[in-house]
């Protein structure tokens, strides 16, 4: 008896045994199967060494530029890795994406990505499938060329990474190899708002047949696996994935393993459905408010394969903070003014018609501005008055009196970058030379920045007091390296993931709101709209296009 017994004065209750049941379980990682087609389809994938080469235009012997265009490869297009850095990788005694050393190893670019990704849409729409990493590996599910160019590969190997893999078996003496030319915008996508006002340039690719692989012995139940054939099945799996999301999504970095949707969806996409995380809603608004960063929401992929031929890919939410440059179509200022609360970079002022004075500001400032890459861009209306007058059209002149700097850093050989005022004779000024067309007399004017920007494009600051910083770029006309300096309020930040500004706190509180099933609630619409954006993106670069394409399937 008693309280909670199960005797004739206890009155408890007997808990019954439920006995077998059905148990629904959800989980992010999704099934990958190889296609059951009755043996039709394709039994291997082609290994190709992706090499990008700048290019020169042949010219006829008057000296001009043959028509049509043809170009001739001169130097390697490689961005390497900086000596010293040390990746994760390496740190754990992984090697790289490329197989190369970890001084001056060859890792993508925004340059190289673009390049690529721009040829996987050429070959698509030429119903070809061709699959890249962003820099020196591709793959695709058959020979896309059987005649060429023979290179020999003087004992070269191919393994998991690439050719330069060491634990690979050794290749033949020469393999096949073709060229293609590729045409990009040097500095944007060619869908982004600036894209008019880009040059185009064209760089030659050269893609090598290093290797084949029989990938069907890999999803085989019965067939013994070598450990190296797993592994590099496995990573051509990760770079089918990373090439259909590179396709529409953002990723930054070297060697991107993060893919972010494109800003438009984001504010959709970051907002929980049924949120009782206020605090973390309310942090997020709030750098919005700032300006200097976006919360951007993306997904990870990561593949697995166990020794029974059973394979899942792995899928996870990601939360970033990223510098974005476009809003609305409306480029976004490095200086914020939110109902007169003013921002610069995110870092808060009292006044932006006074001098920043107040030591705090100032070493927080100084502190972003070193870690943020900016463009500069201002309208000279001196240039378009002038294009005017020699009888240029209207929307020509407009065009051409657009200036822009592109991908610059904060840098000064001479000490501190910046400066805290662009009007101040004390803290900066310089000498210019004129020389009088009437009388060809020389005048020399000294100028602050502020009256330099007025008298040489008819540019007027509307914060002269706010700083300036100083960055090197490359002068068209001289090809010379420069130092120059910039007011603050003509910067705009590159789009790039912000580093060191906001805490791990705050992405693991991202994380914690969505948990559970709501994680996988939250997988399965940020997979929806992923769908989404690839059936409007580059022909044939969605994701169930492409794996069926390599005989697999993704459920």
């Amino acid at each position: 008896g008693g309280r909670g017994g199960g005797g004739r004065g206890g009155g408890g209750r007997r808990v019954r045994d439920p006995g077998p049941g059905t148990f629904s379980v959800v989980t992010n990682f999704y099934r990958l199967r190889m296609k059951d087609n009755g043996g039709v389809g394709v039994d291997e994938w082609v290994q190709y060494r992706v090499d990008i080469y700048n290019v020169r235009r042949v010219k006829d012997e008057e000296g001009k530029p043959t028509l049509p265009p043809v170009y001739v490869a001169t130097k390697k297009f490689v961005p390497r890795k900086k000596a010293g850095r040390v990746t994760m990788k390496e740190a754990l005694g992984n090697t790289s994406d490329t197989g190369e050393g970890a001084d001056g190893e060859a890792v993508s670019s925004e340059l190289s990505r673009r390049i690529l990704k721009k040829l996987s849409a050429n070959f698509s729409s030429n119903r070809q499938v061709l699959v890249c990493d962003g820099c020196q590996l591709a793959y695709a599910p058959k020979r896309l060329f059987t005649e060429g160019e023979k290179v020999k590969l003087e004992d070269q190997k191919v393994g998991i990474y690439g050719p330069a893999d060491e634990s690979a078996p050794q290749l033949d003496p020469s393999a096949l190899f073709q060229s293609f030319d590729v045409k990009v915008k040097k500095d944007v996508d060619e869908d982004h708002p600036e894209a008019e006002l880009a040059k185009f340039i064209t760089f030659k690719v050269r893609l090598t047949e290093v290797a084949v692989l029989p990938f069907k012995q890999v999803f085989s139940s019965t067939q013994l696996k070598e450990i190296s054939l797993v592994q590099q099945v496995r990573h051509a799996v990760d770079i089918m994935l990373k090439s259909c999301a590179m396709s529409v999504m953002h990723c930054f970095g070297q060697s991107p393993r993060q893919f972010f949707f494109p800003s438009a969806l984001q504010n959709s996409l970051r907002s929980p459905r049924q949120s009782n995380n206020n605090r973390l809603t309310r942090f997020l608004e709030g750098v919005c408010k700032k300006g200097a960063t976006r919360p951007f929401v993306g997904l990870s992929h990561a593949t697995h394969i166990g020794a029974s031929g059973s394979a899942y890919v792995q899928v996870d939410s990601e939360l970033a903070f990223v510098h974005q440059d476009y809003e609305g179509g409306h480029a976004i200022p490095l200086v914020i003014d939110r109902q007169r609360e003013f921002y610069i970079a995110g870092v808060s002022i009292k006044n932006p018609n006074r001098m920043i004075e107040d030591p705090g500001v100032r070493k927080e400032l100084e502190a972003v501005l070193r870690k943020t890459a900016f463009h500069v861009r201002y309208f000279s209306n001196k240039l378009y008055e002038k294009f005017l007058a020699k009888g240029m059209e209207e929307k020509v002149a407009k065009k051409k009196a657009q200036k822009r700097f592109r991908n610059l850093k904060a840098y000064s050989s001479s000490g501190s970058s910046i400066k805290w005022s662009a009007n101040d004779k004390s803290i900066y000024s310089f000498e210019t030379t004129e020389t009088d067309p009437k009388t060809e007399e020389e005048k020399k004017t000294t100028h602050t920045v502020a009256s330099y920007y007025f008298a040489q494009h008819g540019v007027r600051l509307k914060y002269p007091n706010l700083p300036i910083v100083s960055a090197t770029m490359k002068l068209q006309r001289t090809k010379t390296v420069t130092e120059c300096w910039f007011p603050v309020e003509l910067l705009y930040p590159v789009i790039d993931k912000a580093r060191g500004q906001h805490s791990v706190e705050t992405i693991l509180a991202y994380h914690d709101e969505y948990a559970g099933r709501k994680k996988i609630e939250q997988l399965e619409d940020l997979r929806r709209e992923l769908r989404k954006l690839q059936a409007k993106g580059p022909l044939g670069m969605d994701e169930i296009h492409v794996l069926r394409q390599f005989n697999l399937d993704l459920e």
